[in-house]
């Protein structure tokens, strides 16, 4: 008797320590939180965008947090990678994050690379959510594809309009890379937008690389036109030695520019004055005086400082505030779920107001910085 007695409290000992472990279990795998995946280029030649990407990720991402993370508690657990700016490895990023099961990717940074990753990712239903590539087609046909910035054809379109209508250009002139998906982008749109808005594109010069660093006879030849402005879709790099050669090869016209002037700031050294009657499509502007925007810039600058403070940081900011309110909205860390959610939502932040449309494009204004005297001004918002 006394035997069943002790086999009966050893079975009731058992059960009791497999239901404590279970339930240990359980709380320890709902304090893990909601595993996310971050692809940036944090070390080579476009660095610059991936660690204020990163910047304002982490600094979105601690916020959330602290505030209670998402869906009544969890945390947001991101795994930063480095692609380097480089396509193989942005896949390589991917693949080691959807084998780590993450439940949505935000990145990659740049549109040569976000390209890719998004095809394999439509194909196998992951999230991506680019907070800065541009080329139009990265979305298309895709649909858990977004982005937080707009797109090249829209930005080209909007420097056109703020050409004609703001600056009262009538002829202009382009220096673009035709090897380049987003210089050649940018050049496209901006040219068919020319036409709507009465620019005539009197030359059109092209670079054979983004890594070219002399410019000087394709500017000569653009100087001897009656261009009022001259167009330059590239990277901020680039654009630091082509506008002191514009000057010296005698346009001393307007310069204008899109998003990948940002970090521009950095790159101008003692050659301000070259830079001087110039203005570039940038995603956030922190002279805004929105609440919001004053708050991440507080925030952000005590944190990083202000050197890091451009529109990549912003977008970087925003594109974890994006996924924390489609995560809230879906009810559910569901990637598809989360993905239906985002689709529909609207958002407020830092870099405007808006919601996706059917390619997963947000609808959203663009500021217009204004270079002048080594500084960035904002200038205006074209809608």
């Amino acid at each position: 008797m006394m035997k069943r007695f002790y086999s009966f409290l050893m079975v009731v000992f058992v059960l009791l320590v497999g239901l404590t472990f279970s339930t240990k279990a359980k709380a320890s795998k709902a304090e893990e939180g909601i595993p996310i995946g971050i692809i940036a280029p944090t070390t080579g030649g476009v660095a610059v965008y991936g660690q204020a990407v990163v910047n304002g990720l982490k600094l979105a991402i601690e916020e959330i947090n602290a505030k209670g993370g998402v869906l009544g508690g969890k945390k947001l657990i991101p795994t930063y990678l480095d692609d380097k700016g480089d396509a193989v490895e942005g896949i390589n990023s991917y693949n080691k994050l959807t084998g780590d099961k993450v439940k949505a990717i935000i990145g990659p940074v740049t549109s040569g690379v976000v390209s890719g990753v998004a095809e394999k990712a439509n194909k196998e239903g992951m999230i991506i959510l680019t907070p800065s590539g541009t080329a139009d087609s990265l979305t298309i046909g895709k649909p858990t594809v977004f982005r937080t910035c707009f797109t090249d054809s829209y930005q080209g379109r909007i420097i056109a309009k703020f050409a004609a209508t703001k600056l009262n250009i009538k002829k202009a002139a382009v220096l673009y890379c035709g090897a380049d998906e987003y210089s050649l982008g940018l050049f496209t749109a901006f040219q068919d937008a020319c036409k709507e808005f009465g620019i005539e594109i009197v030359a059109k010069e092209t670079s054979a690389s983004m890594e070219d660093i002399d410019f000087s006879a394709q500017l000569g030849n653009i100087a001897v036109t009656d261009a009022e402005a001259l167009f330059v879709p590239m990277y901020y790099g680039t654009v630091a030695l082509l506008a002191p050669q514009a000057r010296h090869a005698g346009f001393d016209k307007i310069l204008l520019g899109s998003d990948g002037w940002g970090g521009i700031g950095d790159k101008m050294g003692d050659n301000e004055e070259y830079f001087n009657n110039s203005f570039f499509t940038s995603h956030f502007s922190s002279e805004d005086k929105a609440e919001e925007v004053q708050n991440f810039v507080k925030n952000y600058t005590a944190k990083y400082g202000k050197e890091s403070l451009n529109e990549f940081s912003a977008l970087g900011y925003d594109s974890a505030y994006v996924l924390a309110q489609a995560i809230n909205e879906a009810g559910s860390d569901e990637t598809a779920k989360i993905a239906e959610a985002m689709s529909k939502m609207t958002f407020k932040g830092v870099t405007g107001r808006f919601n996706f449309d059917k390619n997963g494009d947000p609808v959203k204004g663009a500021p217009i910085i204004e270079l002048k005297d080594g500084e960035l001004k904002w200038n205006s918002t074209v809608e």
